[in-house]
Protein backbone atom coordinates (compact mmCIF):
# COMPACT_ATOMS: atom_id res chain seq x y z
CA UNK A 1 0.00 0.00 0.00
CA UNK A 2 1.74 3.36 -1.30
CA UNK A 3 1.46 6.42 1.17
CA UNK A 4 -0.57 9.10 -0.96
CA UNK A 5 1.53 12.53 -0.75
CA UNK A 6 0.34 15.72 -0.20
CA UNK A 7 0.83 18.84 -2.42
CA UNK A 8 1.18 20.89 0.36
CA UNK A 9 3.67 20.40 3.66
CA UNK A 10 2.29 18.40 6.55
CA UNK A 11 4.56 20.89 8.98
CA UNK A 12 6.43 23.98 9.47
CA UNK A 13 8.67 21.90 9.92
CA UNK A 14 8.60 20.20 6.57
CA UNK A 15 7.95 22.99 5.05
CA UNK A 16 11.42 24.35 5.78
CA UNK A 17 13.06 21.10 4.43
CA UNK A 18 11.32 21.57 1.03
CA UNK A 19 11.81 24.83 0.70
CA UNK A 20 15.25 25.88 2.27
CA UNK A 21 17.44 22.39 1.10
CA UNK A 22 16.96 22.73 -2.48
CA UNK A 23 18.79 26.25 -2.84
CA UNK A 24 21.04 25.39 -0.90
CA UNK A 25 22.00 22.09 -2.55
CA UNK A 26 22.02 24.19 -5.80
CA UNK A 27 23.96 27.13 -4.82
CA UNK A 28 26.41 25.85 -2.31
CA UNK A 29 27.33 29.19 -0.76
CA UNK A 30 29.08 29.00 2.51
CA UNK A 31 26.40 31.89 3.52
CA UNK A 32 23.28 30.55 3.05
CA UNK A 33 24.82 26.91 4.72
CA UNK A 34 26.03 29.32 7.81
CA UNK A 35 22.38 30.56 8.15
CA UNK A 36 20.65 27.09 7.69
CA UNK A 37 22.87 26.12 10.06
CA UNK A 38 22.41 28.90 12.51
CA UNK A 39 18.59 28.21 12.20
CA UNK A 40 18.60 24.47 12.87
CA UNK A 41 20.77 25.43 15.84
CA UNK A 42 18.20 28.23 17.27
CA UNK A 43 15.38 25.70 16.92
CA UNK A 44 17.61 22.64 19.18
CA UNK A 45 18.10 25.22 21.36
CA UNK A 46 14.16 25.77 21.69
CA UNK A 47 13.50 22.40 21.72
CA UNK A 48 16.30 21.39 23.90
CA UNK A 49 15.08 24.25 26.71
CA UNK A 50 11.91 23.02 26.45
CA UNK A 51 13.05 19.79 27.06
CA UNK A 52 14.94 20.76 30.32
CA UNK A 53 12.12 22.33 31.54
CA UNK A 54 9.97 19.09 30.89
CA UNK A 55 12.61 17.44 32.67
CA UNK A 56 12.83 19.64 35.82
CA UNK A 57 9.03 19.72 36.19
CA UNK A 58 8.03 16.63 35.33
CA UNK A 59 7.24 15.42 38.76
CA UNK A 60 5.34 18.60 40.09
CA UNK A 61 3.17 19.54 36.48
CA UNK A 62 -0.36 18.58 36.27
CA UNK A 63 -0.91 16.19 33.57
CA UNK A 64 -1.39 17.90 30.09
CA UNK A 65 -4.48 18.39 28.43
CA UNK A 66 -5.92 15.90 25.73
CA UNK A 67 -5.55 18.29 23.21
CA UNK A 68 -2.06 19.32 24.15
CA UNK A 69 -0.78 15.58 24.25
CA UNK A 70 -2.46 15.11 20.80
CA UNK A 71 -0.48 18.06 19.42
CA UNK A 72 2.66 16.81 20.57
CA UNK A 73 2.00 13.14 19.49
CA UNK A 74 0.84 14.36 15.89
CA UNK A 75 3.96 16.42 15.85
CA UNK A 76 6.30 13.49 16.19
CA UNK A 77 4.56 11.78 13.59
CA UNK A 78 5.15 14.57 10.93
CA UNK A 79 8.24 14.65 11.99
CA UNK A 80 8.92 10.65 11.38
CA UNK A 81 7.34 10.82 7.96
CA UNK A 82 9.62 13.56 7.23
CA UNK A 83 12.60 11.48 8.36
CA UNK A 84 10.89 8.62 6.12
CA UNK A 85 10.52 11.20 3.23
CA UNK A 86 14.49 12.39 3.33
CA UNK A 87 16.52 11.84 0.24
CA UNK A 88 19.88 13.44 0.75
CA UNK A 89 22.03 13.16 3.70
CA UNK A 90 21.48 16.23 4.56
CA UNK A 91 18.04 16.47 4.40
CA UNK A 92 18.14 13.25 7.18
CA UNK A 93 20.29 15.45 9.04
CA UNK A 94 18.01 17.70 9.59
CA UNK A 95 14.90 15.72 9.62
CA UNK A 96 16.45 13.64 12.39
CA UNK A 97 18.02 17.02 14.62
CA UNK A 98 14.12 17.90 14.39
CA UNK A 99 13.08 14.33 15.46
CA UNK A 100 15.21 14.08 18.58
CA UNK A 101 14.13 17.83 19.07
CA UNK A 102 10.02 16.98 19.66
CA UNK A 103 10.69 13.75 21.54
CA UNK A 104 13.03 15.76 24.04
CA UNK A 105 10.28 18.41 24.37
CA UNK A 106 7.59 15.59 25.31
CA UNK A 107 10.26 14.18 27.37
CA UNK A 108 11.11 11.41 25.57
CA UNK A 109 14.80 11.46 26.32
CA UNK A 110 15.79 7.86 25.44
CA UNK A 111 14.26 8.75 22.13
CA UNK A 112 15.93 11.95 21.71
CA UNK A 113 19.54 10.34 22.29
CA UNK A 114 18.92 7.41 20.09
CA UNK A 115 17.23 9.61 17.14
CA UNK A 116 20.40 11.88 17.35
CA UNK A 117 22.71 8.90 17.73
CA UNK A 118 21.69 7.62 14.43
CA UNK A 119 22.90 11.25 12.59
CA UNK A 120 26.35 9.94 14.17
CA UNK A 121 26.14 6.84 12.80
CA UNK A 122 26.53 8.17 9.15
CA UNK A 123 28.12 11.66 9.92
CA UNK A 124 30.10 10.90 13.40
CA UNK A 125 31.67 14.40 13.33
CA UNK A 126 28.00 16.73 13.04
CA UNK A 127 28.58 19.04 15.41
CA UNK A 128 24.84 19.77 15.97
CA UNK A 129 23.57 15.96 16.41
CA UNK A 130 26.86 15.78 18.88
CA UNK A 131 25.50 19.62 20.63
CA UNK A 132 21.97 18.28 21.20
CA UNK A 133 23.50 14.30 22.59
CA UNK A 134 25.73 16.33 24.91
CA UNK A 135 22.88 18.89 26.35
CA UNK A 136 20.62 16.33 26.63
CA UNK A 137 22.38 13.58 28.19
CA UNK A 138 23.62 16.20 30.77
CA UNK A 139 20.54 17.49 31.88
CA UNK A 140 19.15 14.24 31.96
CA UNK A 141 21.92 13.49 34.35
CA UNK A 142 23.45 10.22 32.18
CA UNK A 143 27.38 10.75 33.61
CA UNK A 144 29.38 8.43 31.22
CA UNK A 145 27.08 9.43 28.09
CA UNK A 146 27.47 13.63 29.18
CA UNK A 147 30.86 12.90 29.79
CA UNK A 148 31.82 11.04 26.19
CA UNK A 149 29.48 12.93 24.16
CA UNK A 150 30.71 16.28 25.39
CA UNK A 151 34.44 15.47 25.35
CA UNK A 152 34.02 14.46 21.50
CA UNK A 153 32.03 17.56 20.82
CA UNK A 154 34.62 19.82 22.24
CA UNK A 155 37.35 17.58 20.19
CA UNK A 156 35.12 18.15 17.29
CA UNK A 157 34.70 21.97 17.39
CA UNK A 158 39.15 22.34 18.18
CA UNK A 159 39.77 20.30 15.42
CA UNK A 160 37.12 22.20 12.72
CA UNK A 161 38.73 25.75 12.13
CA UNK A 162 35.63 26.61 10.17
CA UNK A 163 32.90 25.45 12.88
CA UNK A 164 30.61 27.59 14.13
CA UNK A 165 30.39 26.55 17.93
CA UNK A 166 33.74 27.99 18.97
CA UNK A 167 32.22 30.60 21.10
CA UNK A 168 30.26 27.61 22.67
CA UNK A 169 33.38 26.02 24.20
CA UNK A 170 33.86 27.50 27.20
CA UNK A 171 30.07 26.42 28.28
CA UNK A 172 30.76 22.49 26.82
CA UNK A 173 33.89 22.53 29.01
CA UNK A 174 32.21 23.84 32.14
CA UNK A 175 29.25 21.34 31.69
CA UNK A 176 32.23 18.75 30.93
CA UNK A 177 33.75 19.41 34.64
CA UNK A 178 30.40 19.63 35.75
CA UNK A 179 29.64 16.24 34.63
CA UNK A 180 32.67 14.21 35.74
CA UNK A 181 32.22 15.86 39.14
CA UNK A 182 28.71 14.68 39.48
CA UNK A 183 27.10 17.62 40.14
CA UNK A 184 25.38 18.55 36.84
CA UNK A 185 24.96 22.17 37.99
CA UNK A 186 21.79 23.65 35.64
CA UNK A 187 22.65 25.13 32.37
CA UNK A 188 21.76 28.43 33.69
CA UNK A 189 24.00 28.24 36.45
CA UNK A 190 26.98 26.98 34.14
CA UNK A 191 26.77 29.68 31.51
CA UNK A 192 26.86 32.21 34.19
CA UNK A 193 30.01 30.89 35.37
Amino acid sequence: MRKRKSAEPQSMQASFVASALPRVRGNHTQKKRKILGAIVCLVLLVGVGVGVYLLRNRTTKKPMQTQEVDAKVQQITLSEQAVEQAKSEEEKVLTLLFLGSDYAKNGETDKAISTYEKILEFSPNNEKALAALSTTTYTAKYKEKAEYYLARLIEVIESNPESTSKKSLGLYRKMLTSAKSGEFKPLEEVGQE
